[in-house]
Protein backbone atom coordinates (compact mmCIF):
# COMPACT_ATOMS: atom_id res chain seq x y z
CA UNK A 1 0.00 0.00 0.00
CA UNK A 2 1.30 3.42 -1.02
CA UNK A 3 2.35 6.23 1.33
CA UNK A 4 -1.03 8.92 2.50
CA UNK A 5 1.50 11.37 3.83
CA UNK A 6 4.44 12.39 1.53
CA UNK A 7 7.41 14.06 2.15
CA UNK A 8 6.45 17.44 1.92
CA UNK A 9 3.85 16.80 4.35
CA UNK A 10 6.65 15.47 6.37
CA UNK A 11 9.02 18.16 6.23
CA UNK A 12 6.28 20.17 7.13
CA UNK A 13 5.47 18.74 10.58
CA UNK A 14 9.57 18.48 11.19
CA UNK A 15 8.97 22.15 11.07
CA UNK A 16 6.59 21.93 13.41
CA UNK A 17 8.17 20.29 15.55
CA UNK A 18 11.67 22.14 15.70
CA UNK A 19 9.72 25.62 15.69
CA UNK A 20 8.12 24.43 18.73
CA UNK A 21 10.56 21.78 20.84
CA UNK A 22 14.19 22.88 19.06
CA UNK A 23 14.18 19.51 18.47
CA UNK A 24 15.71 18.17 14.73
CA UNK A 25 14.18 15.20 13.46
CA UNK A 26 17.34 13.28 11.65
CA UNK A 27 16.75 11.78 7.80
CA UNK A 28 16.27 8.17 9.16
CA UNK A 29 14.52 9.04 12.37
CA UNK A 30 12.06 10.69 9.44
CA UNK A 31 11.53 7.55 7.64
CA UNK A 32 10.38 5.91 10.68
CA UNK A 33 8.52 8.80 11.70
CA UNK A 34 6.58 9.29 7.80
CA UNK A 35 5.61 5.09 8.60
CA UNK A 36 4.18 5.90 12.31
CA UNK A 37 2.20 8.71 10.80
CA UNK A 38 0.55 6.59 7.80
CA UNK A 39 -0.62 4.22 9.99
CA UNK A 40 -2.39 6.80 11.86
CA UNK A 41 -3.85 8.33 9.34
CA UNK A 42 -5.34 4.96 7.96
CA UNK A 43 -6.26 4.14 11.48
CA UNK A 44 -8.32 7.86 11.54
CA UNK A 45 -9.34 7.38 8.09
CA UNK A 46 -8.29 11.17 7.79
CA UNK A 47 -6.55 13.43 4.86
CA UNK A 48 -2.71 14.23 5.66
CA UNK A 49 -3.56 17.98 5.90
CA UNK A 50 -6.16 17.20 8.92
CA UNK A 51 -3.32 15.84 10.42
CA UNK A 52 -1.45 18.29 10.10
CA UNK A 53 -3.55 20.56 11.67
CA UNK A 54 -3.58 18.37 14.67
CA UNK A 55 -0.33 18.64 15.04
CA UNK A 56 -0.24 22.27 14.36
CA UNK A 57 -3.26 22.88 17.36
CA UNK A 58 -1.94 24.47 20.42
CA UNK A 59 -4.90 25.00 21.95
CA UNK A 60 -5.33 20.90 22.26
CA UNK A 61 -1.73 19.46 22.07
CA UNK A 62 -2.77 15.73 22.02
CA UNK A 63 -2.28 14.68 18.98
CA UNK A 64 1.02 16.67 18.76
CA UNK A 65 2.14 15.25 22.61
CA UNK A 66 1.54 11.70 21.20
CA UNK A 67 3.85 12.05 18.13
CA UNK A 68 6.50 13.39 20.91
CA UNK A 69 6.13 9.76 22.67
CA UNK A 70 6.30 8.15 19.35
CA UNK A 71 9.83 9.93 18.69
CA UNK A 72 11.41 10.52 22.08
CA UNK A 73 13.07 7.67 23.72
CA UNK A 74 11.77 7.32 27.77
CA UNK A 75 13.57 4.12 28.46
CA UNK A 76 15.83 4.94 31.61
CA UNK A 77 15.83 3.17 35.49
CA UNK A 78 17.07 4.05 38.99
CA UNK A 79 20.58 4.11 39.18
CA UNK A 80 21.62 4.46 35.69
CA UNK A 81 24.69 5.70 34.84
CA UNK A 82 26.34 4.98 38.43
CA UNK A 83 30.14 6.19 37.58
CA UNK A 84 28.22 9.56 36.91
CA UNK A 85 26.36 9.08 40.31
CA UNK A 86 29.13 7.83 42.17
CA UNK A 87 31.52 10.80 41.11
CA UNK A 88 28.15 13.31 41.72
CA UNK A 89 27.86 11.84 45.61
CA UNK A 90 31.69 11.38 46.83
CA UNK A 91 32.79 14.33 44.81
CA UNK A 92 30.37 17.14 44.03
CA UNK A 93 27.91 16.80 47.11
CA UNK A 94 30.04 16.90 49.79
CA UNK A 95 31.62 20.22 48.42
CA UNK A 96 28.27 21.49 47.82
CA UNK A 97 27.37 20.41 51.26
CA UNK A 98 29.94 22.08 53.01
CA UNK A 99 29.18 25.83 50.49
CA UNK A 100 25.81 25.30 51.76
CA UNK A 101 27.08 25.40 55.82
CA UNK A 102 29.50 28.01 55.38
CA UNK A 103 26.97 30.33 53.42
CA UNK A 104 24.44 29.67 56.28
CA UNK A 105 21.83 28.38 53.22
CA UNK A 106 19.53 25.35 54.26
CA UNK A 107 18.40 24.21 50.79
CA UNK A 108 20.15 22.12 48.38
CA UNK A 109 18.12 22.42 45.18
CA UNK A 110 18.99 20.45 42.11
CA UNK A 111 17.46 20.00 38.78
CA UNK A 112 16.96 16.68 36.61
CA UNK A 113 15.80 18.40 32.96
CA UNK A 114 14.46 16.11 30.35
CA UNK A 115 13.79 13.88 33.34
CA UNK A 116 11.36 11.32 31.19
CA UNK A 117 9.57 9.00 33.88
CA UNK A 118 11.23 9.77 36.67
CA UNK A 119 13.94 7.50 37.58
CA UNK A 120 16.89 10.16 37.83
CA UNK A 121 15.10 13.02 39.64
CA UNK A 122 14.14 10.21 42.48
CA UNK A 123 17.58 8.31 41.92
CA UNK A 124 18.97 11.97 43.11
CA UNK A 125 16.41 12.02 45.98
CA UNK A 126 17.98 8.69 47.37
CA UNK A 127 21.52 10.01 47.07
CA UNK A 128 21.14 13.50 48.87
CA UNK A 129 18.88 11.74 51.53
CA UNK A 130 21.79 9.01 52.00
CA UNK A 131 24.86 10.91 51.49
CA UNK A 132 23.90 14.61 53.55
CA UNK A 133 24.89 14.44 57.17
CA UNK A 134 24.12 17.59 58.49
CA UNK A 135 20.28 17.10 59.17
CA UNK A 136 19.33 20.76 58.87
CA UNK A 137 19.91 21.13 55.70
CA UNK A 138 16.91 20.36 53.75
CA UNK A 139 17.15 18.62 49.88
CA UNK A 140 14.66 19.58 46.73
CA UNK A 141 15.08 17.76 43.64
CA UNK A 142 13.12 19.46 40.51
CA UNK A 143 12.06 16.89 37.44
CA UNK A 144 11.16 18.77 33.96
CA UNK A 145 10.13 17.07 30.70
CA UNK A 146 8.05 17.93 27.70
CA UNK A 147 5.69 14.95 27.99
CA UNK A 148 2.92 15.54 29.76
CA UNK A 149 2.03 11.64 29.98
CA UNK A 150 5.57 10.97 31.02
CA UNK A 151 4.76 13.68 34.43
CA UNK A 152 1.71 11.92 35.45
CA UNK A 153 3.82 8.92 35.27
CA UNK A 154 6.39 10.87 37.55
CA UNK A 155 3.58 12.14 40.09
CA UNK A 156 2.14 8.54 40.52
CA UNK A 157 5.62 7.01 41.34
CA UNK A 158 4.80 3.70 40.19
CA UNK A 159 7.58 1.53 38.75
CA UNK A 160 7.94 -1.64 37.91
CA UNK A 161 10.86 -4.23 39.33
CA UNK A 162 12.78 -4.55 35.77
CA UNK A 163 13.25 -0.43 36.40
CA UNK A 164 14.30 -1.19 40.10
CA UNK A 165 17.02 -3.10 38.55
CA UNK A 166 20.12 -1.17 40.02
CA UNK A 167 18.52 0.00 43.05
CA UNK A 168 20.96 -1.25 46.09
CA UNK A 169 18.97 -3.91 47.99
CA UNK A 170 19.25 -1.81 51.07
CA UNK A 171 17.37 1.44 49.44
CA UNK A 172 14.16 -0.72 47.69
CA UNK A 173 12.33 -1.16 51.78
CA UNK A 174 13.78 2.16 52.71
CA UNK A 175 12.44 4.29 49.98
CA UNK A 176 10.02 2.25 48.10
CA UNK A 177 6.67 0.32 49.20
CA UNK A 178 6.44 -2.74 47.18
CA UNK A 179 3.12 -4.24 46.17
CA UNK A 180 1.82 -6.34 43.33
CA UNK A 181 3.08 -3.72 40.52
CA UNK A 182 6.11 -3.28 41.25
CA UNK A 183 7.25 -0.64 43.52
CA UNK A 184 5.50 2.53 44.94
CA UNK A 185 7.65 5.50 45.81
CA UNK A 186 7.37 6.22 49.53
CA UNK A 187 6.55 9.69 51.47
CA UNK A 188 10.64 10.27 52.14
CA UNK A 189 11.27 10.56 48.59
CA UNK A 190 7.75 12.46 47.62
CA UNK A 191 8.78 14.91 49.99
CA UNK A 192 11.34 15.54 48.17
CA UNK A 193 10.92 15.57 44.59
CA UNK A 194 8.11 17.94 42.25
CA UNK A 195 7.81 17.55 38.87
CA UNK A 196 6.83 20.08 35.92
CA UNK A 197 5.77 19.91 32.41
CA UNK A 198 8.38 22.28 30.83
CA UNK A 199 9.64 23.02 27.38
CA UNK A 200 13.36 23.63 27.09
CA UNK A 201 12.64 25.98 24.43
CA UNK A 202 9.75 27.92 26.28
CA UNK A 203 12.08 31.09 27.59
CA UNK A 204 9.59 32.75 29.64
CA UNK A 205 8.98 29.56 31.72
CA UNK A 206 12.43 28.56 31.84
CA UNK A 207 13.77 31.80 33.61
CA UNK A 208 12.08 31.14 36.42
CA UNK A 209 14.17 27.99 37.43
CA UNK A 210 17.40 29.67 38.71
CA UNK A 211 18.95 29.06 42.14
CA UNK A 212 20.32 25.05 41.62
CA UNK A 213 22.99 24.01 42.96
CA UNK A 214 23.33 21.02 40.39
CA UNK A 215 21.57 19.97 36.75
CA UNK A 216 21.61 17.06 35.43
CA UNK A 217 20.64 16.88 31.38
CA UNK A 218 21.27 13.87 29.78
CA UNK A 219 19.86 11.73 26.92
CA UNK A 220 18.19 15.15 25.91
CA UNK A 221 20.96 17.67 24.31
CA UNK A 222 21.51 15.61 21.30
CA UNK A 223 17.72 15.90 19.84
CA UNK A 224 18.99 19.29 18.81
CA UNK A 225 21.33 21.37 16.77
CA UNK A 226 24.29 23.76 17.78
CA UNK A 227 22.12 26.45 17.88
CA UNK A 228 19.10 25.24 19.79
CA UNK A 229 21.96 23.62 22.02
CA UNK A 230 23.65 27.20 22.64
CA UNK A 231 19.84 28.63 24.04
CA UNK A 232 19.44 25.63 26.16
CA UNK A 233 22.70 26.19 27.99
CA UNK A 234 22.37 29.66 28.13
CA UNK A 235 19.22 28.67 30.23
CA UNK A 236 21.13 26.29 32.06
CA UNK A 237 24.19 28.32 32.56
CA UNK A 238 21.71 30.79 34.42
CA UNK A 239 19.85 28.47 36.07
CA UNK A 240 22.72 27.22 38.44
CA UNK A 241 24.12 29.26 41.63
CA UNK A 242 28.07 29.84 41.13
CA UNK A 243 30.02 27.36 41.94
CA UNK A 244 27.34 25.01 40.27
CA UNK A 245 27.83 21.26 38.61
CA UNK A 246 26.55 20.60 36.00
CA UNK A 247 26.15 16.56 34.49
CA UNK A 248 25.46 15.72 30.66
CA UNK A 249 25.51 12.09 29.50
CA UNK A 250 28.51 10.36 27.36
CA UNK A 251 27.05 11.03 24.19
CA UNK A 252 26.95 15.08 24.45
CA UNK A 253 30.15 17.42 24.09
CA UNK A 254 29.85 21.31 24.52
CA UNK A 255 33.87 22.22 23.57
CA UNK A 256 32.60 23.69 20.46
CA UNK A 257 30.61 26.19 22.45
CA UNK A 258 31.32 26.09 25.97
CA UNK A 259 33.82 29.27 25.19
CA UNK A 260 30.67 31.26 25.85
CA UNK A 261 30.38 29.78 29.62
CA UNK A 262 32.70 30.20 32.51
CA UNK A 263 32.45 26.50 32.89
CA UNK A 264 35.20 24.35 34.45
CA UNK A 265 35.59 20.80 33.10
CA UNK A 266 35.83 18.33 35.65
CA UNK A 267 36.06 14.33 35.93
CA UNK A 268 34.12 12.43 32.87
CA UNK A 269 30.68 14.04 32.43
CA UNK A 270 30.40 17.45 34.82
CA UNK A 271 31.27 20.66 34.43
CA UNK A 272 30.74 23.54 37.09
CA UNK A 273 30.47 27.14 37.09
CA UNK A 274 32.77 29.47 38.07
CA UNK A 275 32.18 31.07 41.87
Amino acid sequence: MNDIFGTDELAEICAIIQTRTGIVITRNERLSMRRWINIQIRKRVIDPFDYIELIANQSDSSEFDRLMRFFINHETFFFRDFDQLAYFAEVCLPEIESAKIQLGNPTIRIWSAGCSTGEEAYTLAIILSTMIGNKRLSCQVLGTDIDPQAIDYCRIGQYSEEAQRSVPAEYLPQYFIKNQAGYLVGAELRKMVVFHELNLLDILSNNRYVGFDALFCKNVLFYFDEFTQEKILHQFYRSLNPGGFFCLDYSVTIQKIMKQFDLENIGKFYYRKAM
